[in-house]
């Protein structure tokens, strides 16, 4: 094979699309306005854009805020080439919206899925992404534009496109990996009434681990939320169908440190606790693991009054 045969891009990461999208709000009002028309947000002018903003909740992929008016609104974007969704995570992008509210960060939000048209075709009838934009109506507008950046930027999300009919292909990351084995092995042995799915091999990311207790119905899990950041890590009894008001009736008085949290159909009472580094070895984190298996059962406590 010759150079001009080899393809110029053999795979299209999330993350690259990401940033050509972080790139292309920051640099074209005309960009900016097409997006937020998808979203019927007329009359939009870009506010800021950030990528990778988490929380307890996880992470939003692309923040974008607008002014509409006198609103501030955040568009929370999640970006997804071919990987499955997480558990939630459509439900986890309203409470990182709520939240954004509460905070100050604008004063109304919407979210938004961007992803090959198959893959929305995909998406469960009950998904609550407010907005969906297909990678092929961004190609399209791309090439509406006269210019070689924008050319170039269609030629990659077209290959994101063709990379998507084509399936994803996990990278598995040996490290990740381990970390999640040998999380379930010391789970095993030191926490008998707890239970997690056996983990498979992994991809670079898992930084959300699901346990629950024999016997309770789906509606309850616990969610190990591991991410190191400014608010380090936390451990939370997820109550589907309970909203704020449900929890607090029905448990009455909660410690300080257990705080009552819901977004749309989707209820937890949460703890943080130190975060753990997914992409190091477990052994030097024993402690740390040690203080969230202790958190998980103080909050397993309280499913009884949901069950």
């Amino acid at each position: 094979m010759t150079l001009d045969q080899m393809p110029v891009i053999t795979a299209v990461q999330e993350r690259d699309i990401d940033l050509l999208l972080l790139e292309q709000l920051h640099a074209s009002p005309a960009f900016v306005a097409w997006w937020c028309e998808q979203l019927e947000l007329d009359g939009a002018t870009f506010d800021g854009v950030w990528h990778s903003v988490h929380n307890a909740d996880g992470e939003t992929d692309v923040l974008l805020r607008v002014k509409v008016g006198s609103e501030r609104v955040g568009v929370l974007i999640e970006n997804k080439v071919a990987a499955s969704e997480q558990h939630e995570q459509d439900l986890r992008y309203h409470r990182r919206g709520a939240q954004g509210i509460a905070d100050g960060w604008f004063d109304r939000y919407v979210t938004c899925m961007c992803a090959p048209q198959t893959y929305l075709d995909g998406l469960a009838e009950h998904s609550q992404y407010v907005g969906r934009i297909a990678y092929e109506r961004i190609a399209d507008w791309f090439s509406q534009q006269n210019d070689a950046h924008s050319a170039w930027r269609k030629r990659v999300i077209d290959e994101a496109v063709k990379q998507g009919r084509r399936g994803y292909t996990k990278v598995v990351n040996d490290v990740v990996t381990a970390f999640h084995r040998d999380y379930f092995a010391y789970l095993c042995r030191t926490q008998p009434n707890l239970r997690m799915n056996p983990p498979g091999e992994r991809g670079g990311q898992g930084h959300w681990i699901i346990l629950w207790v024999e016997g309770w119905p789906a509606r309850i899990r616990l969610n190990h939320k591991m991410k190191r950041g400014s608010i380090g890590g936390s451990v939370e009894l997820g109550l589907f169908g309970f909203s704020q008001a449900d929890i607090v009736q029905r448990v009455g008085q909660l410690p300080p440190d257990v705080v009552p949290i819901t977004t749309g159909q989707y209820g937890s009472l949460a703890i943080r606790v130190p975060p753990l580094d997914y992409k190091t070895p477990l052994a030097p984190q024993i402690a740390a693991l040690d203080e969230a298996f202790a958190t998980m059962q103080r909050l397993g406590v309280y499913a009884k009054f949901f069950t």
